[in-house]
């Protein structure tokens, strides 16, 4: 018998199992036999990454500006600390399982 039970194994499901399973008997059931894969960016803020104490593990690049276009200008901006992880959701998704 389970406390708490999951459905669907994406990144947030998976967060929330970790968070209770310190406490609780959790269940999480997820459709597709595999982790990751749907279409994302994998874009995450990196204030939130680290608040969240997510793992380092998945990032695979960290970003500090961007730069956009359009057709009557273009622009950039760039910050001295990360503001963006690019991660890997497979990774991200099989650390939290």
């Amino acid at each position: 018998m389970y406390d708490v039970m999951i459905i669907g194994a994406g990144p947030v499901g998976n967060y929330l199992a970790s968070l209770l399973a310190s406490r609780l008997k959790v269940f999480v059931i997820e459709q597709k036999g595999s982790f990751g894969g749907k279409a994302c960016t994998g874009i995450i803020g990196a204030e939130s990454y680290e608040k969240l104490g997510l793992p380092k593990k998945a990032v695979i690049n960290s970003f500090r500006g961007a730069r956009f276009y359009s057709k009557i200008q273009s622009f950039e901006i760039e910050r001295k600390t990360p503001q963006a992880c690019l991660v890997d959701r497979k990774i991200l998704e099989k650390e939290l399982a």
